[in-house]
């Protein structure tokens, strides 16, 4: 699957035109939005859903210390495939969708 550089769902922030306005503004605001998650990360493992080209995961492991390492899933081939070569130097696993193309997270109340 190509990916559209002009896409506003799936920004690849290298490929996009500083002419598209619209698409500089929702990078804007995409960027903002993973500068805010990394202030309150924690430690550990980091799961990032609709990762689209990795853009924000690798932000996130950029500004968050010890991250061990970094899930990231979109159901784009393209979006993944663009993201594996992005975040190839950090230990990070990236899958293209879901089973039944739904994700349910289960977590477990303290005792």
């Amino acid at each position: 699957m190509e990916l559209n550089p002009d896409s506003l769902e799936r920004r690849v922030p290298e490929q996009l035109s500083r002419d598209h306005t619209t698409g500089q503004e929702a990078l804007r605001i995409g960027l903002e939005r993973y500068a805010f998650a990394s202030r309150h990360c924690r430690p550990g493992r980091l799961l990032d859903i609709a990762c689209g080209v990795g853009y924000g995961t690798s932000l996130l492991t950029e500004r968050v210390s010890q991250i061990d390492s970094a899930l990231g899933i979109d159901l784009s081939e393209g979006a993944i495939a663009y993201a594996r070569e992005l975040l190839r130097r950090i230990a990070s696993t990236l899958r293209h969708g879901f089973k039944n193309r739904y994700l349910t997270i289960a977590r477990q109340a303290p005792a």
